[in-house]
């Protein structure tokens, strides 16, 4: 069974895997309007931690199907949590998404953290196709 990676490294990011003292970051983007204009809307701050608590126990399960990281500036301010990554399986194809902070914006956070993802997608997913589209919300926020 592939292994998904704890630790993803770019040139100026670092991805961990998301633990439950990432809640604060998870809802501050998600209930975040000017964040979520572009990904369906921000949602009220129950609904963001309940998808919160939902992404974290996806993420434990061992297929695979889904995974989250807290991405970090490896710049200054170093070890800063600036957004949220995930993946999520679809069989062959594999969706990813990125959601950054505000201030991070047209900086080419999603851009440099995407092309490491879509590489890690296709080695521990052997994904047979390309992401489909970026999204702006991980699959869990839309379950219910």
């Amino acid at each position: 069974m592939p292994k998904i990676k704890d630790l993803i490294e770019t040139e100026r990011f670092l991805l961990r895997r998301i633990e439950p003292e990432d809640e604060a970051l998870y809802v501050a983007i998600h209930t975040d309007a000017g964040i979520m204009r572009n990904a369906g809307g921000a949602v009220e701050e129950s609904i963001a931690r309940a998808a919160f608590d939902r992404l974290l126990k996806y993420a434990e399960l061992p297929d695979l199907k889904q995974h989250a990281w807290v991405i970090s500036s490896r710049v200054e301010p170093p070890n800063q949590s600036i957004g949220v990554a995930a993946m999520t399986a679809h069989g062959a194809d594999v969706e990813l998404g990125i959601m950054v902070l505000e201030a991070w914006q047209s900086l080419k956070v999603a851009q440099e953290v995407l092309a490491e993802l879509t590489r890690h997608a296709f080695g521990a997913h052997d994904a047979q196709r390309p992401p489909r589209r970026q999204l702006g919300r991980c699959r869990s926020d839309e379950e219910t």
